[in-house]
């Protein structure tokens, strides 16, 4: 009898859609135990023998447990949790970063407070919600040099004194590495989150 694969391509697993490791035995989402696979991320010929019988029979008491989703609205609900509380820290932290530029400020917090919240929310696992609400959160410490750079370079355009530009683009980055205290950390532990 023939299984059919249970990861895709992209190490998804086909019954919930969840992310799953590249050597990985079972979705970790809905327990549903994987196929033989091919290939470099697959299991050894010994392995093969009985994976059909397990396979079927980790389907039938998965589904016999619980109803099939059960899990799936579980993570859901965390994401969407997640998504809200990015939503509520993403909104204002991007106003406070770029209120150096005036009025700006204010559409730029909405987009982020609704654009943060949706992108967070729509994630296929609470870790990886986690991951991408520190990674957007890097955002704003990112963005406040600039918004103080170009900001101070507006006031000095309009004085008349445009040869600091330079200064100001150099004083930016400085104030942006002096930050990565800060950004630099969010990227690396969201990035690790998402793997």
């Amino acid at each position: 009898m023939a299984t059919r694969p249970h990861v895709t391509a992209d190490y998804r697993c086909s019954e919930c859609g969840g992310r799953v490791g590249a050597t990985s035995r079972h979705c970790m989402h809905c327990e549903v135990e994987f196929g033989p696979r091919d290939g470099a991320g697959g299991r050894d010929a010994g392995d093969r023998g009985d994976d059909a019988a397990r396979l079927k029979a980790a389907l039938t008491r998965g589904r016999s447990s619980h109803a099939p989703g059960d899990d799936r609205l579980g993570t859901e609900l965390g994401t969407s949790v997640v998504g809200v509380l990015a939503a509520l820290v993403l909104g204002p932290a991007a106003f406070l970063a770029t209120i150096a530029l005036g009025w700006v400020a204010f559409p730029i917090g909405l987009v982020a407070f609704a654009a943060g919240g949706f992108l967070v929310a729509r994630e296929d696992s609470l870790r990886d919600a986690v991951g991408l609400a520190l990674q957007l959160l890097a955002l704003p410490v990112l963005v406040f040099p600039l918004s103080l750079a170009l900001s101070v370079l507006a006031d000095q355009l309009l004085a008349g004194a445009g040869g600091t530009v330079i200064d100001n683009l150099l004083g930016a980055a400085m104030a942006t590495l002096f930050l990565a205290v800060v950004w630099l950390p969010l990227l690396v532990l969201g990035r690790w989150l998402r793997r």
